[in-house]
Order: structure tokens, then sequence, then C-alpha cells
């Protein structure tokens, strides 16, 4: 009996033997089964990463020990070094926080005891520079051992201010200077005991002062009038001014585009202005979600996105061409936040609160924290590109957007969203019956907050 076997070569039929130049077989199986079409297949997978995104957000990370006795009320990352942070309170303490290892390097009662109003540091980051009501800016090393060698606590140079008690400081980015606000304000040397320049206003009082970290020869401050100045040092005189409805109480420059700054204001709002064009479009941008007035805002070191700490409680992060936040933080015994900061690589975000406590956060809320392989960090990448391309979709928008806000937060939501339907109802019964000829022009959303600008 005459029996024939099939009897191949995979190398044959592969095409390995054909020479370099071939190209190689591949196999696929035609089974439709095994091949779902390509769109539901990637939004369900969209919807898993949404889920799986809710189910690892952990963004809380911890709280510094021992805190502040009182409140913390301003923030101050290292410019040089990222695991450095000043944090100062109310009662005149200042600390200088290891972030690594949760606790204080060292910390300093300024004397005399007096409320901390700012604090910087130095564009090397060699020193601590902070300013208190007493009309004094100290000067803390960075490098110094104080708790070893605690006379060196009473050897703090100090800059006695004559233009009233110090409201702000910050430190020029590329030069050993600084500039303060009270009164007026004042541009001083470090080297000098007395201020090099006095930019003066009209202006009562001012209580923020910020550089531009590009452009570094101008800087801008927020006054009690509810004014923004622009000043330039090299002409020595406001540059322009722009006169808003409420109070602004912090400014951020943006460090990518010099020219943008955003605005935390009282009337819970956020604005992006461009100071090129101030009022010809009102701001770039209107940031809304907080419920009660925003006391401090940062931008992040890449300049797209900043962080907002506000009275009601909770800290949000803003993509900076967006108008409603991404992010919301907050826990159940953190007070007001009255200090918000971004760390040096963007990954953490630090906050100060009237409690006391200084908390550190995970800017992504999921994002792990290990060194990730390079099939993990393949994996995270294409589950953000997921949920990018599919967030429009119901099911994944109702994952991905949900956010699990206080209740005093979300009644102060329901509140507002009523007085804003009641505004615009009686706007267009205004309109309405009005004739055409006196009927009020239109207001953009971006132009109501600015009542004029100064030059």
């Amino acid at each position: 009996m005459k029996i024939r076997v099939l009897s191949r070569s995979d190398a044959e039929w592969s095409g390995r033997n054909d020479g370099a130049q071939n190209r190689a077989r591949f196999s696929k199986n035609v089974n439709p089964a095994l091949h779902p079409p390509q769109h539901p297949l990637d939004v369900h997978r969209s919807v898993t990463a949404a889920k799986l995104n809710r189910i690892l957000a952990r963004p809380f990370l911890f709280a510094c020990t021992p805190s502040h006795v009182d409140g913390v009320y301003c923030l101050a990352r290292s410019r040089t070094d990222i695991s450095l942070l000043a944090s100062a309170a109310a009662d005149g303490e200042l600390k200088l926080w290891h972030l690594p290892t949760h606790s204080p390097r060292f910390q300093l009662t300024c004397t005399p005891p007096a409320f901390v109003r700012g604090v910087t540091f130095s564009h090397d980051s060699r020193r601590i520079l902070f300013c208190t009501d007493a009309k004094l800016v100290h000067s803390a090393n960075v490098h110094a051992d104080y708790e070893q060698q605690p006379a060196l606590k009473s050897q703090l140079h100090n800059y006695q201010a004559n233009a009233g008690p110090l409201a702000a400081i910050h430190a020029h980015y590329a030069q050993p200077q600084f500039a303060t606000a009270s009164s007026v304000v004042q541009i001083w040397h470090e080297t000098r005991s007395a201020p090099i320049q006095t930019l003066s206003t009209t202006i009562d009082s001012l209580h923020c002062v910020q550089w531009n970290p590009v452009e570094t020869s101008i800087l801008a401050s927020a006054a009690s009038d509810r004014s923004i100045v622009l000043y330039d040092v090299r002409a020595k005189l406001p540059v322009r001014s722009l006169v808003l409805k409420m109070r602004t109480n912090d400014i951020s420059w943006n460090p990518i585009e010099p020219f943008n700054f955003v605005t935390a204001n009282d009337d819970h709002n956020c604005y992006t202005y461009d100071m090129r064009k101030l009022t010809s479009k009102g701001a770039l941008t209107v940031h809304k979600d907080h419920t009660a007035a925003v006391m401090s805002v940062d931008f992040s070191p890449t300049g797209q996105e900043f962080v907002t700490g506000s009275y009601d409680k909770t800290i949000r992060i803003f993509p900076y061409t967006a108008g409603r936040s991404r992010e919301i933080y907050h826990t159940k015994r953190m007070q007001r936040v009255f200090a918000v900061s971004f760390s040096l690589d963007a990954s953490y975000l630090i906050s100060g609160s009237d409690d006391g406590d200084v908390r550190v956060w995970k800017s992504d809320r999921s994002r792990p924290l290990k060194p990730l392989f390079a099939a993990e960090r393949e994996k995270v990448h294409m589950s953000d590109k997921l949920i990018e391309r599919y967030q429009g979709l119901p099911e994944v928008r109702r994952i991905a957007k949900k956010r699990h806000v206080p209740a005093h937060v979300r009644s102060m939501q329901l509140t507002k969203s009523i007085i804003k339907k009641s505004a615009q109802r009686k706007e267009r019964n205004v309109r309405r019956h009005t004739a055409a000829d006196k009927r009020p022009k239109k207001v953009t959303e971006r132009e109501k907050n600015i009542v004029r600008e100064l030059e």
C-alpha cells in the first residue's frame, strides 16, 4: 500500500529561503469573529480606559508634618531644586520643606512676630525672601543649618521698608533683585539696604506683584481699587492699567507665552489677558467653575495649564485655553485655600490652606508614580488618546467628566445657575420690549468684567 504524506518546510513557506530581498509571508485568520469593526472596538476600549482612570484616581499624596500652627497664606517653590518648597503662616513662621521626606529642613519665626504676606526664592534659589506687616523683608540662607546653630536665627539679614506694611514680594528671574508691594512698588537689590527704584502710582495700596519670567523688565501688580497695573522698570512708570469690576487677588504669568497672564478674581472666575491688547477684545478666556472668590493661581512650568485655590475650599486645574476646569480636588478637613503652586516638573501640586496644612497632590490623578516600563508607558499613552478622541460620546463623557463635589459647592452651583438664568431672562425681556434705537449694546462675557483701561 502506497501512502503519500504532505510535508512542507516552514522556512520554505515563509520565504526565508528565497533570499534577503524577498518579503516574508504572514498568515492571517480571516474569521470575522476575530476581527470586529475598529470603531466599536475603540469605543469599548475608551470606555474601559475612562473607567480605569476613575478607579485608579488617587490624587492626594500626603500632608507635610508637622503642620503650621496658623493658616498658610503663601507658598514658593525653588527655581533650581524640585524638592524644596517654602511656606509661611499668619503667625510669622516660615518653613523650608524637603518634600521627599515630608518634613521641614528648618523653620524660622520672624522678629518681631508679624503676619507673613509673601515669600519667594531669590533668582539663584540660594536665599528665601519673605515680607511681613512689620515693614521688614527677611532673608534666610537655604543651605544654613538653623536647627543645629540656633544663633543664626537672630542674624537674618533684614531690609527696612518705609512705604508702609508690605503686602507682597517677588524675586527677579535673572538678577539679584526683588520687588515689594505696599502703597508703591519698590525695586530692591539684595546687596543694598534701601530700594533702588520706586514705581509710584495714585493707588492707595497694592497686594500682589509678579515679575515676567521672560520679559524680565516687565512686572504686574494688583491693587485695592480693583485695578491691574503693568510696569516697565526701564520707563520707571506704569505702562498700562486695567480697572475691573471686582478685585484681583493674584496674578501669574505664562512662562511659555510671556505676553499672557492669568488673574484670580473675587467674582469666582479667572481671566486670561494679553498685555498687548487688554481691552480690544476683553479677556482671551474666562475660566469658570469656582463658587467663591479665587485666592491664588499658579501656572504650570509647561504653560499648558494652571492651578487655582479658592475660598470654596477646593483646588481646580484649568487647561490654559479652556473655560472649564478638568479637575477638582478637595478633602473633608481642608479649609479655605489661600496658596497653590505647581512643582518644578509639573507633576505635583502644593496647596496651603486655612487649617495650617501644606498638602501635596498629583497633577494627573490616575498616573502612577513608579517608573514605567515601555509597554506600560505605551498603554497609558494609548488610553489617554482614546479618551481624548472619543470624549464627545455620551458613554465616555458621562464617566470621564463626572466629578464628586462637596455639598456646599453643589448647593452654590445650583444657586448660581438660577441667578444666571434669571439675569439672562431679564436681559432678553429688556431687549425685546425696548425700541431698536435704544437697545443696550450686547456685551460679551469676556468684556463684562472690564470697567476701563488707563494708559
